[in-house]
This record gives C-alpha cells, sequence and structure tokens, in this order.
C-alpha cells in the first residue's frame, strides 16, 4: 500500500500527527490539506516545482518542558496545499477535522478520492462521522482510528519577533494511537506517536471508550473551562459517572456481543486514565468555546448517545441535558 498521507484539518491533532512524521521521516510523502482562508500561512517555494509549499508549526510538550520552549525550538516545515488547487490522487486521507466539519471538508476533495483511496478517520465523534460517510462511500474505503495523545493550539505567538503565520501546538498529554490499517499504523508508531494495529472489533471497543471519554471531558471542561485534570475532583464524580452510564447503556444495547468490554466499570476506568494522562489539555469543545466558533462537535460526542438512545427507546437525559447547556453556552458566546 502506498504509504503517502494528505492530512484534512489543521488543528491540534493533524498537526501534531504529521509534525511528528515529518520530524521522524523527512522525505515521507505527506501533505497538509489548507482551506483557501488559510493561504496566508504558506511559504511560497519561488516557483520551484520540486520544492513543495509549506506550512510552519511550532510542537512543544507540556511534559517534558515549559512553554518557553516553544522560542527556542525549530519549526517543522510541513508541506501544504490549497483544497481545491490540486487534482491529484489521494492515497491515503487522514481525517482530523472537526466532526461537524467532516462531510463538508470530505466533499470538497471527493474527486481526488479514488475506490482505493482510504480514508482514516481520526476526528473525534468517528461512530457518527463514519455513519455520514457510509452513504458516499463504500465501508472498505472508511478506516477507523483513534488516539488518547492530548494536544491544543496555541491562538498567539508567544514570541513578537516570530513570524505569528506559524501554528503552535501544544502536546499536552501523551497517549496512545489505535488503527485498522497495519502500514500506516506502523509509521505512526516509529513517529513516536504510540501506534497499535487493531481488528475491527477491538477498534469498535477503542472508539465506544473514547466516545465515553469526550462525552464526560468535552461538555464539562467547557462549561467551567478548566483543564482535564480538573475533572479529578469528587465534585465532578457524580455527572461523569452518570454521563458514562448512559454511554454504556447505549454502547451494549448497539452491540451486545461487546457488553463485557463495555460494561461502566470499564468504560469508568478508561475515562479517567484520559483525564490523568491528559491533565494539562484543553478539550478540543474548550478550544472551540474559547475560540468563539459557531459550532463545536457536541452533536457528535453527546448528541450521537441521545438520538442512538432514543432509536433502542432509552432515556440519555445527562447527554441532553449537557447538549442543551453547550448549545445555550455557544448562543451566549456570540
Amino acid at each position: 500500500m502506498d504509504k503517502s498521507i494528505h492530512v484534512l484539518g489543521c488543528g491540534s491533532i493533524g498537526l501534531l500527527f504529521a509534525s511528528s512524521v515529518i520530524r521522524r521521516f523527512p522525505k515521507q510523502d505527506i501533505s497538509m490539506l489548507l482551506r483557501p482562508h488559510h493561504r496566508h500561512r504558506l511559504n511560497i517555494n519561488d516557483g520551484c516545482n520540486d520544492t513543495p509549499e509549506t506550512i510552519q508549526c511550532y510542537l512543544q510538550s507540556t511534559y517534558t518542558t515549559s512553554t518557553k520552549y516553544l522560542n527556542k525550538c525549530n519549526p517543522v516545515n510541513l508541506p501544504a496545499e490549497i483544497i481545491g488547487e490540486r487534482d491529484d490522487e489521494i492515497k491515503n486521507l487522514l481525517l482530523c477535522a472537526k466532526a461537524h466539519d467532516c462531510k463538508h471538508a470530505v466533499s470538497s476533495i471527493s474527486n481526488r478520492i479514488l475506490p482505493i483511496s482510504k480514508i482514516i478517520i481520526l476526528s473525534n465523534g468517528a461512530l457518527a462521522i463514519r455513519d455520514e460517510l457510509k452513504r458516499f462511500f463504500p465501508s472498505n474505503q472508511i478506516i477507523l482510528a483513534s488516539t488518547t495523545h492530548g494536544a491544543y493550539c496555541l491562538n498567539e505567538t508567544t514570541n513578537p519577533d516570530k513570524d505569528p503565520s506559524a501554528f503552535q501546538v501544544v502536546h499536552a498529554g501523551n497517549g496512545d494511537t489505535f488503527i485498522e490499517d497495519e502500514i500506516i499504523s506502523e509509521l505512526l508508531n516509529s513517529a513516536g506517536l504510540n501506534s497499535f494495529y487493531v481488528s475491527e472489533s477491538q477498534m469498535n471497543i477503542m472508539l465506544w471508550k473514547k466516545l465515553a471519554a469526550n462525552c464526560a471531558i468535552n461538555c464539562i471542561t467547557s462549561l467551567h473551562n478548566i483543564p482535564n485534570g480538573e475533572l479529578d475532583q469528587l465534585k465532578y464524580q457524580k455527572i461523569i459517572e452518570e454521563i458514562i452510564q448512559e454511554v454504556s447503556a447505549v454502547a451494549i444495547a448497539e452491540n451486545i456481543e461487546l457488553s463485557d468490554a463495555l460494561n461502566f466499570e470499564k468504560l469508568n476506568d478508561f475515562v479517567y486514565d484520559v483525564i490523568r494522562r491528559t491533565s494539562k489539555n484543553k478539550s478540543s469543545m474548550l478550544q472551540d468555546i474559547l475560540a468563539k466558533r459557531k459550532e463545536t462537535e457536541i452533536n457528535y460526542l453527546n448528541g450521537y448517545i441521545v438520538h442512538l438512545a432514543q432509536q433502542h427507546g432509552m432515556p440519555a437525559p445527562q447527554n441532553k441535558k449537557m447538549c442543551s447547556k453547550i448549545f445555550d453556552l455557544c448562543a451566549s458566546n456570540k
């Protein structure tokens, strides 16, 4: 299989993965797909066809060094292109866009996705995104992935002398990556992203665990404007457990054969492990709230649980309440 990769979604995870790969393998065929309004971030190649246009990304880790390191480290130059300006085939699409942007983002490059292309979903809400994309692409083209790495982008440059067009990413939690594709998994693992190849059944379990973590962590950290680690307090325990209990009930209803792997105790242990391993991370939803974006991923996380619960005739009051509170927060945050 061709290991060339196009990364769709220049958020923290997309930049973290691409930067990690390029640092380890400078000649790896990888390209960031930028929307036209990010054109100003491109470093133009002066017309040299052999040199791709690039974007700069400063990457640092909060668990190994202070944020001042951003002023000292060398940037990673990531090959990049503007969506709509090329028509060559995309072999492997690493989808890291926001869940609510994924369908539109993929449709914008659908002419470059051939029957042999792979669409690797690494975004939060992967189960809901998969259900959407299956209406347009065969199931065998859709590869599921999951990561517990925590990362966030800095909105402003920390050095006034540095090019403000450069991306700055903080790797705020060292986690693991799981993927249904063995070759891409080996590449990511060699790049230091702790990647493991898993079967379809194993991936299904991992994505339900990740969904439980996202449903509990993202909405609560957004409502209280706190990093993930602050959730490891008694005052948040009850609401976290109620959210996880509802997720577990829906997961088991969807996957009776995996009822033991998706029970409350195992999901709860996983969620708190993620909270502790990404304690300094700001959840993706909190980043959206702080950036005053009009939408969050709530419909693809807690909203997905509410949707499936209704299909099974089950209640999911706490997840439904979280949806309402996030909607209200976005409405008041304009």
